[in-house]
């Protein structure tokens, strides 16, 4: 059945099907391969017709073994992408939260699920569920960003920068933070905060350089109207450090005064 071809691989393996004994681990096997390969031709429907003929309880659980990812996470990774690529975010959000009962510990299902519930206009799922996974006292930063983004969605862009803010403002490299760069430069527009919103644009263009990453139209375009061209990253991040912080603090009391010791 392992051809170049897919159209063979199709036919060779339904040939095989048709005969009725192909079951089980066997059956999977068979259509694995034809799945990767009908993904990677963007062959959605043919992965589909293919994924649909799994009996998901043949397949192995176990991640404890030498393979870093079991046989029933790979299908529940084929159904995602076939799913997300065809924009069915019922069945994507059924899909992932299905893989979660299964495997709740894995934190790209999850992000996977946020994204889905934005995706689908799903907000208050989205916040409910954000909300359900954040502890403030450590907050993972990827989560709060999410939440920036669905109050920002919801058109709530004072707590959405606030959010943002503290997201940005946690530890972690900024090569992991390039799509909150862009939220935050998105946020900052609305706000009126243009010369934050146009730097950060920058910042993002700076950090893909230098980790080699490519650029999206927004950024390319955003090149042509870059106006300093000292900009440095350690330059932006100084600059703006204290624009984060009153983000962080906005609608707290700020009180000045003397400390006075005493003996």
């Amino acid at each position: 059945v392992r051809s170049a071809d897919l159209s063979t691989m199709d036919g060779n393996a339904e040939k095989i099907f048709a005969e009725g004994n192909l079951k089980g681990q066997a059956l999977v096997k068979l259509v694995f391969p034809i799945i990767r390969k009908a993904k990677s031709e963007g062959k959605w429907e043919l992965a589909e017709k293919w994924i649909d003929r799994v009996d998901e309880a043949c397949l192995d659980a176990d991640e404890s073994k030498d393979q870093s990812i079991s046989q029933l996470k790979h299908y529940y990774l084929h159904k995602e992408d076939i799913y997300k690529a065809t924009k069915r975010y019922d069945l994507l959000i059924s899909v992932l939260e299905e893989s979660l009962a299964h495997f709740p510990k894995t934190l790209a299902t999850k992000k996977s699920l946020i994204a889905a519930y934005i995706e689908s206009g799903n907000l208050e799922q989205a916040r409910s569920y954000i909300e359900s996974k954040l502890d403030w006292k450590r907050p993972n930063w990827y989560f709060v960003e999410q939440l920036a983004h669905v109050e920002s969605e919801a058109g709530n862009d004072e707590l959405a920068w606030k959010y943002a803010c503290i997201a940005f403002n946690t530890r972690g490299s900024q090569k992991h933070k390039l799509e909150l760069h862009l939220l935050i430069a998105k946020i900052a527009e609305k706000l009126g905060k243009n010369d934050l919103s146009n730097d950060f644009k920058t910042l993002s263009i700076l950090v893909r350089s230098e980790e080699k990453l490519p650029l999206n139209d927004e950024l390319l375009e955003h090149i042509k109207n870059i106006s300093d061209a000292s900009l440095t990253v350690p330059k932006i991040l100084q600059k703006y450090r204290e624009d984060i912080i009153d983000g962080i603090n906005q609608n707290r009391e700020k009180c000045s005064g003397e400390i006075v010791w005493f003996p």
